[in-house]
């Protein structure tokens, strides 16, 4: 099933996950060129802009890809499987920073906080002021399921699968996501008038 020269890019991305399977470089290139802003940027929503975190997790993800290709089921979407391996690179991320900051507390060293500064690389259908500021104050976990649904634009059963929550978590999170942007948006507009 290999491919000697040729072009790739008529292939779907399940296609070409088969032939990374059989060790294709040229197929892992192509799928690496078509995912690799998505990815980082993904990252970068989820990391407030922290470039060196968000290329590290790319960096990671696509070793994770060449890994695991072998256990891709070719009977699913590829997104909702390299946004599972994401979010749970992600996750190992929050644990390790969790973990570091522990120590440095325990050790007396200064905090250093993950999450600082405004979200400047979202792009929903309007990425305005307000709309980054809400994101910067939502909860990690919230943030996540946020960007999964609204910028990476999957779906509720998409989400549960990849964060292994139940769909109603997913819901209630994307729920009061939306309260809270709803509520910014409206303080925001407030203020343009003050």
């Amino acid at each position: 099933m290999g491919r000697k020269g040729g072009s790739y890019n008529q292939f779907s991305n399940e296609s070409l996950i088969e032939y990374i399977v059989q060790s294709d470089k040229a197929a892992f290139a192509e799928l690496y060129s078509r995912w690799v802003i998505k990815i980082k940027k993904f990252f970068l929503n989820l990391c407030e802009y922290d470039e060196d975190t968000a290329n590290d997790l790319t960096q990671d993800l696509f070793l994770k890809i060449l890994e695991r290709a072998g256990t891709f089921d070719s009977d699913q979407k590829f997104s909702p499987w390299v946004f599972t391996i994401a979010y749970n690179l992600f996750k190992n991320e929050l644990r390790k920073r969790k973990t570091d900051e522990q120590f440095r507390n325990n050790t007396g060293e200064s905090d250093e906080i993950f999450y600082t500064g405004v979200e400047k690389s979202i792009d929903l259908k309007s990425s305005s002021k307000f709309v980054q500021s809400m994101l910067n104050k939502l909860d990690p976990a919230v943030r996540s399921i946020f960007i999964l649904r609204h910028v990476e634009e999957l779906t509720v059963p998409e989400i549960a699968r990849i964060t292994s929550l139940p769909e109603g978590t997913v819901k209630s999170r994307l729920f009061y996501a939306l309260k809270k942007l709803s509520k910014e948006r409206q303080q925001y507009q407030l203020s343009e008038w003050i």
